[in-house]
């Protein structure tokens, strides 16, 4: 009889033994799942963090653009003054790329989109009016026109670099 009582405390004390294990594993799985939370929720975050230091960075892109374009138009108003023709319509492709460079942004309203598209295709205009009168060593259009489309190109073109600029103040603060 004391060995089946034996036999009967050794199957108690397995059974025990094996709620102390299952136990512990329910712990350490528990562990491991906090451990995945934490790493996931780390995860989460810095995706978070990039993609607002990306979209930081793509609105001083875009201000940047838009400063080099209105400088470039600034240049181009210097020149036509002087009746430096010759080197318009280079400078007149580097304010389109920047354009189209801002334009390319995903947060532009319909208005800015249509702004800029208009300020290219004057551009365009412009350009192929002093490249054509480069190659036919013709009078070019008159030094009044050409300051007017571009004063009238800086003026539609400056709300929208203020308005980049105070979104990238607003992003940075």
């Amino acid at each position: 009889m004391n060995a089946a009582i034996s036999l009967s405390d050794l199957g108690s004390w397995a059974s025990l033994a094996g709620i102390a294990i299952g136990l512990f594993s329910l712990w350490i799985s528990w562990l491991a799942y906090k451990e995945a939370k934490e790493s996931a929720k780390q995860s989460k975050d810095a995706k978070n963090t990039s993609h607002s230091v990306l979209n930081k960075l793509g609105t001083f892109s875009r201000v940047v653009d838009f400063k080099e374009a209105l400088s470039n138009l600034s240049e181009i108003r210097t020149l036509a003054r002087n009746s430096t023709f010759a080197p318009i319509p280079e400078k007149i492709d580097r304010i389109v790329s920047s354009l189209l460079r801002a334009k390319s942004a995903d947060d532009y309203t319909e208005v800015n989109i249509v702004t800029v598209q208009a300020s290219i295709e004057s551009l365009r205009s412009l350009q192929g009016e002093l490249e054509l009168s480069n190659l036919t060593e013709g009078c070019p259009v008159s030094t009044p026109e050409i300051l007017k489309t571009l004063t009238s190109l800086a003026d539609s073109l400056e709300p929208l670099l203020i308005e980049l600029n105070s979104k990238l103040q607003t992003e940075l603060s």
